[in-house]
């Protein structure tokens, strides 16, 4: 008999569980979290790109052209 209340109890919490990652304020608030968690992850993966390319020589193409990003980075902070 306690078994059966046992898996009753796990049916319906398993059941409250569905219902609640299947509503629509669930969804919005996990597509607001993952949105906020790419943007922030990017902005920081740009940021140490930008400064590790700096540090590229300007003697070619691509090392003139990423100076010339952090120089006008740099001019727009102040």
């Amino acid at each position: 008999m306690d078994d059966n209340k046992e898996l009753k109890h796990s049916i319906d919490q398993l059941t409250r569980a569905t219902k609640r990652s299947n509503s629509l304020g669930w969804g919005f608030l996990h597509g607001v979290f993952t949105a906020a968690g790419g943007t922030i992850g990017l902005a920081i993966l740009i940021t140490l790109a930008i400064y590790i390319l700096t540090k590229v020589p300007d003697t070619n193409i691509a090392g003139k052209f990423f100076h010339a990003i952090a120089n006008i980075i740099d001019r727009n902070q102040h």
